[in-house]
């Protein structure tokens, strides 16, 4: 078991919606790198380097598009690098654009996170009791992503068995094409992604309807005091845990205030190097829970 795993529900929020908050507060560069670099660690700790990589081979193209888009269409800024059918094209495009590319990058790894570390137990135990419904819609929401991708394969392996020889058959000059030869046609191809869409809302929708009325049954939502799956007791190591938190969160605090008095994009891009010092608060806090599970797997 993961040590997180261990962890009061309600502390592993908690560093979650810091972290967050601290992406999503500042465009400063070195406060993203940081982020990202943190966020890629722990994707890989707690969800496997083949989900970091199956993430990072879309978000690559994505944060590339993002910089391309903004280089492209944004034309504000003094520093221009060249001009192309009388448009400026500007060193602060550019690097807003980076940056910009660098949140998004941060923020659906630390997302990818969240929905490893805060099952749907430990989410509903945390808000369940506060908003029960809203918390069962996130959570479903959450759920039906992955779902939909495994039904999706399952009945794309389904249409190829029960139809192998689907293709558009070329028979020119009366040659015959064996069935492993053959290609599907544009056409094919479309109508079978129609089928499987079609199939998949219907799919979807009846189970939607089918969960409803199943906790309707249960009587979801219907008592003030419900319980949970399991039982998470704040103990001594939460404890411990939520104070490394609060000053990490303070330690951090400086440097996102000077990023946000001092960092400007347009229309001269203008900004305070920060010192290490400063650095080393929002590193604590972006890589605590990592360090804590690589220290105990180290003493293990």
């Amino acid at each position: 078991m993961r040590r997180i795993e261990l962890i009061h529900p309600g502390v592993v929020c908690a560093w979650l919606a810091a972290v967050l908050l601290l992406t999503m507060c500042t465009l400063q560069p070195m406060l993203l790198v940081i982020s990202v670099v943190a966020a890629a660690i722990s994707v890989a700790l707690w969800c496997g380097a083949a989900a970091l990589g199956r993430s990072l081979r879309m978000l690559v193209p994505v944060a590339g598009a993002v910089i391309a888009l903004n280089f492209l269409f944004n034309h504000r800024g003094m520093t221009e690098l060249f001009r192309l059918f009388a448009r400026p094209f500007t060193l602060q495009a550019l690097t807003y654009g980076a940056c910009m590319a660098l949140m998004l990058t941060a923020l659906v790894l630390w997302f990818q996170l969240w929905q490893r570390v805060l099952g749907p137990d430990r989410f509903l135990f945390l808000f369940g009791r506060a908003a029960p419904t809203t918390a069962l819609l996130l959570t479903s929401v959450l759920r039906w992503i992955p779902l939909m991708q495994q039904r999706w394969r399952q009945m794309q392996l389904a249409q190829r068995a029960l139809c192998p020889d689907c293709a558009v058959v070329n028979t020119n000059a009366g040659r015959y094409v064996p069935p492993s030869a053959r290609r599907p046609g544009r056409l094919s191809q479309l109508r079978a992604i129609l089928n499987r869409v079609s199939a998949l809302a219907g799919w979807s929708l009846e189970s939607s309807m089918q969960a409803a009325d199943s906790m309707r049954a249960r009587g979801y939502g219907q008592t003030r005091r419900r319980g949970s799956y399991r039982a998470y007791r704040f103990g001594a190591v939460d404890a411990c845990c939520l104070a490394l938190l609060v000053l990490c969160v303070a330690a951090a605090i400086p440097a996102v205030a000077v990023s946000l008095r001092s960092l400007h994009f347009y229309p001269v891009l203008r900004g305070d190097v920060l010192p290490l010092w400063m650095l080393i608060g929002p590193a604590l806090l972006s890589v605590l829970p990592a360090a804590m599970e690589g220290a105990c797997a180290w003493r293990r």
